[in-house]
């Protein structure tokens, strides 16, 4: 569990550059205010994910912009106290961008940028966008004044802008958009998938310069259709909330179907559904998957019954054909790229996997999922209603989880994979319907329900929690809601779950029992999640969160509200050594310590889950109350000392009359013999193992005497040194290496929009330039200072000029008129030899100029 070791740090506070990213602008369109709820309907609270990250890059939506900025410049230009310059601000090279959307045309509420980091959905109430994204670090920037006119505004020109589907998603549509995905295995475009409150997943698979891929979905899946009910046009429907959908997510992981299963939660009903397989028109999977899944499949074909349903049997065939077509696509693929460079593929040859045509394209929507047993119900949940869900797999099983706007978490398990089926393209008039046996719905049982504790007045009317993810740990998810961020981590019962899967660290009486035995008993007593609240007040709502883990930024929580950020500064304790560790030697760790158990790669199991009795947060105990297991094995007594002999049952029973020698006594006497001797050969056995035993032990006494003898000298050595100075000298000197480490990344960070910093050698050539420049400055004043001087002269000589042909000759202090004139002509061709020096030099400053802007 991450835990808190500060909160909003000063590059992140106001007034910061950190900080002013997430606020509203004055400059952009306001939100119109929101109408109060009403206990009727909940249409006017809807999920906001407002903030999005790429590597580094931190996108933040706020009404009709999106801004972008890098959370390591941030960090590296905001000085250690915040003083805010006058050029600082007016040139606002600390800020953020934003991207250049002219076309933007409504106000954003969720943002979801794609797994390759090309295209970012921007999604409205009702409206759909995709736009295009700059790479990282190749952004061209357009400056542009804000209507104040003093502080300029950077934007960041994109490459494309894209409405999708105006026809399905536009104001005027009665459909709201749920929350966008991207195909996690899409390639050559992206294919984004689109789910609206009306019970619609579009598919739209968009190509770059095909603008009709933007505006006609690939597919269309009506889970209303799909489910096998007809959809109300008008009046009351007593279930018409039980199919409005509140999210949806894919599966985690690679086993089975996994990466192509989408699981949709229903608001109201708090259903879950499941979408398996989604296939775009354009993917690529990895050749061992494909050939694992083939195995897998071929597996599930042989191990069919001869009671197997013919549903069951029209699964696997359909599977069968689907993944042959793949495995043909997939060896053309390979022939092509052995026989032809890249350059010189033919068109005809695809380079990518395209959706298989042997069955249907349409799958089957298989729900809702059955909860066995169901969620333990809590305290004031009466009108809660499901919000989001997420999926994780581990070696052992998958977990799902749901919140709801109550604050309530069901953490599920689900034991196998959701297979694969489709619709037929040609249903026979006599096929049943898809789903009508109770049985055959998917079964998934609750672990646990936990309480978040929302402050009071979270209702479903104003409450809209969504999950984000760990940066690190995928058992480690955060809970956005109105009054901040609350965080559980999973991670200490999952760790006894993998522990108990694996079968190095069975013990001999569990090795006996069946796998469902086995884990139902342990999930009786294990350990709870762990809650905290990161963020417990915040001044608003909570519209998004993003995780960072950077060598640089830190470990960080980002969660924008209204009209700012909370932040806060995490610390992994699964990677930080305790306070109280010493580091054993070689014989300490083979006798004081017990084998750390190691976890391989488990496929989940095919036998059918057993359903594991529900855990609720009254229920469930403190690992720490119930006895740890001894770190050995216990000996136990052999069987031999304590079962009885078989000798009474080979004697006949006792008789008054007297033995007769004969051959059936001989056979009697001499099977007791023999099982007298089996006996006594048994407990000679067990003695022997008993006395191995206890010679054993008294050799691990020994050295284990000798190794806290050994532990005992190196404590007295210890105690000899001064613990508390060295400590006091250990911090400081890491307190020095953690600064000097920020200056040094402070300095590799790229600044000022992707220049590098000048070198030595720059900075001199500057200094010199600089020089130059300063006594070019001195020789224009010089010639400015000459030239007023020559104007007084030419005035005063003109004057003598008219005089002279007046006929008077003109003498002043002593001087003639002709040599006068000799001397103002000697003076001018000295202006004239400097006025040639000082152009000359310019020249030279400009030269010099130009190449330092191209540094």
């Amino acid at each position: 569990m991450a835990t808190v070791t500060d909160r909003n740090p000063s590059w992140l506070s106001s007034p910061s550059s950190g900080h002013a990213l997430f606020q509203t602008s004055s400059s952009s369109d306001p939100l119109p205010p929101p109408s109060k709820p009403t206990a009727d309907s909940d249409d006017d609270i809807t999920p906001s994910r407002l903030t999005a990250l790429r590597s580094t890059e931190l996108f933040v939506a706020r009404n009709r912009e999106i801004r972008v900025a890098d959370v390591r410049h941030l960090k590296s230009h905001h000085p250690r106290s915040y003083v805010e310059t006058e050029e600082v601000a007016k040139s606002g090279i600390h800020g953020y961008k934003t991207l250049h959307l002219p076309q933007l045309d409504f106000d954003v509420t969720q943002v979801e940028i794609s797994e390759d980091g090309l295209f970012m959905a921007v999604v409205g109430e009702r409206e759909c966008a995709v736009v295009v994204l700059p790479g990282e670090g190749a952004a061209v920037v357009k400056v542009e004044k804000e209507a104040d006119g003093k502080r300029e505004k950077r934007f960041v020109r994109v490459p494309s802008y894209h409405r999708v589907g105006r026809s399905f998603h536009n104001y005027e549509s009665a459909a709201k958009i749920v929350k966008v995905l991207w195909h996690p295995l899409a390639v050559e475009g992206a294919s984004l998938l689109v789910l609206t409150d009306d019970a619609n997943i579009r598919v739209y698979d968009i190509i770059l310069g095909n603008d009709p891929s933007f505006e006609i979905p690939d597919q269309i899946f009506d889970l209303y259709a799909l489910s096998g009910k007809k959809r109300h046009t008008g009046g009351f429907a007593a279930d018409a909330s039980d199919m409005v959908p509140a999210s949806f997510c894919f599966a985690d992981g690679e086993a089975g179907w996994r990466p192509l299963t989408v699981y949709i939660l229903m608001r109201g009903s708090g259903d879950i559904y499941g979408l398996s397989p989604v296939v775009p028109s354009r993917w690529a999977a990895s050749p061992e998957y494909l050939q694992q899944l083939s195995v897998e499949i071929a597996a599930d074909v042989e191990g069919l019954s001869e009671d197997a349903t013919p549903e069951e049997r029209n699964a696997a065939r359909h599977q069968t054909r689907w993944i042959n077509d793949v495995l043909n696509q997939q060896c053309i693929i390979a022939e092509a790229d052995a026989r032809f460079p890249t350059a010189t593929t033919p068109r005809t040859i695809p380079k990518c996997l395209g959706r298989p045509t042997g069955v249907g394209p349409t799958p089957v929507l298989q729900g809702p999922f059955l909860f066995q047993p169901p969620p333990a119900e809590l305290d004031a949940e009466e009108d809660s209603l499901a919000c989001d869900i997420f999926h994780v797999e581990t070696e052992a099983t998958g977990i799902i989880g749901v919140v709801y706007s109550s604050g309530k978490v069901e953490i599920s398990l689900e034991d196998l994979p959701l297979p694969a089926r489709w619709i037929e393209k040609k249903p026979h008039k006599a096929a049943a319907p898809l789903r009508t046996l109770h049985d055959s719905l998917p079964v998934i049982a609750n672990y646990e329900t936990i309480s978040l504790q929302f402050p009071p007045g979270a209702t479903e009317f104003n409450s809209w929690p969504t999950f984000t993810k760990d940066a690190l740990s995928p058992f480690l998810w955060f809970v956005n809601h109105n009054s901040g961020v609350a965080a559980f981590s999973m991670k200490p019962w999952i760790e006894n779950l993998l522990t108990l899967m694996d079968p190095e660290n069975c013990s001999e009486d569990e090795e006996d029992h069946d796998e469902e035995d086995i884990m139902a008993r342990f999930l009786g007593t294990a350990p709870p999640s762990v809650i905290s609240q990161v963020i417990p007040n915040a001044p608003g709502r909570i519209t998004g969160s993003v995780v960072i883990y950077d060598p640089f930024a830190g470990y960080l929580l980002l969660a924008g509200h209204s009209n700012g950020v909370e932040s806060a500064e995490l610390e992994d304790e699964s990677i930080s050594l305790p306070s109280n560790s010493i580091p054993p030697n070689e014989e300490t760790a083979i006798v004081l310590q017990p084998q750390t158990p190691r976890t391989n790669s488990l496929r989940p199991s095919t036998s059918v889950f057993h359903p594991l009795p529900s855990q609720t947060p009254s229920s469930q105990t403190p690992s720490s109350s119930s006895p740890q297991p001894p770190s050995h094995r216990p000996f136990t007594i052999p069987a031999a000392f304590t079962s009885p002999s078989k000798l009474s049952t080979t004697l006949p029973k006792p008789s008054s009359d007297p033995i007769m020698f004969c051959t059936d006594t001989s056979t009697t006497l001499q099977l007791a013999r023999d099982t007298l001797h089996s006996d006594v050969t048994s407990l000679f056995d067990a003695a022997q193992s008993l006395h191995d035993h206890a010679a054993h032990q008294h050799a691990l006494y020994v050295t284990q005497l000798s190794t806290i003898d050994n532990l005992r000298s190196r404590l007295d050595v210890m105690k000899n040194r001064n613990l508390v100075e060295r400590l006091a000298t250990f911090i400081a000197k890491q307190e020095e290496l953690k600064a000097r480490m920020e200056d040094a990344l402070r300095k590799v960070v790229v600044l000022d929009e992707g220049k590098r910093g000048l070198s030595q050698a720059e900075k001199m050539w500057a200094m010199e330039v600089g020089r130059v420049q300063r006594k070019l400055g001195e020789l224009v004043e010089r010639r400015d200072g000459v030239k007023e001087i020559v104007e007084l002269v030419e005035k005063e000589a003109k004057e003598r000029e008219n005089e002279v042909e007046k006929g008077v000759e003109v003498v002043v202090d002593g001087v003639t008129e002709s040599v006068r004139r000799e001397g103002v002509e000697r003076v001018m061709k000295v202006l004239k030899v400097e006025d040639e020096i000082i152009k000359n030099t310019r020249k030279q400053l400009e030269e010099l100029e130009v190449e330092v802007d191209t540094l």
